[in-house]
């Protein structure tokens, strides 16, 4: 089983406490069109609940633990939420391809063929557009 682990944190002030969430959005539209039936873990914190989110049945909306300070601990604590044995983990201010999803699991399927005894820890991804040395 596969889940889609999406953490998000926001500073905001009570006038824009919605606005902030605009790429959590743009994400969970890219998650709904290209990778439909996929259970997603979004893990948020901030000043209020995310709303107005695009509709999608396998998304879950949970509040972070307390205490939860840096990425790291944000995606772990994501990571105890679902049974999933292969987990992509997604910023939340990063969108999905239409092939994105697929080109993924088929990387992990040639490592796992290739080194059938090894445990396979993270495959990541190049993106098609960064600026400058983050690539």
């Amino acid at each position: 089983m596969l889940s889609i682990l999406l953490p998000a944190a926001r500073r905001s002030t009570p006038e824009d406490a919605q606005t902030v969430w605009g790429d959590l959005r743009v994400a969970l539209a890219s998650i709904a069109a290209y990778a439909p039936g996929i259970d997603v873990v979004v893990g948020w914190n901030g000043l209020e609940e995310p709303r107005d989110l695009p509709p999608n049945p396998c998304a879950r909306l949970l509040r972070q633990a307390p205490g939860i300070t840096t990425g790291s601990e944000a995606w772990n604590w994501c990571a105890t939420q679902t049974d999933a044995d292969e987990l992509l983990i997604l910023g939340d201010d990063c969108v999905l391809h239409p092939d994105s999803v697929h080109l993924l699991l088929e990387d992990v399927a040639v490592i796992q063929h290739a080194r059938p005894r090894d445990r396979i820890g993270f495959v990541g991804a190049r993106s098609n557009y960064v600026k400058g040395p983050q690539n």
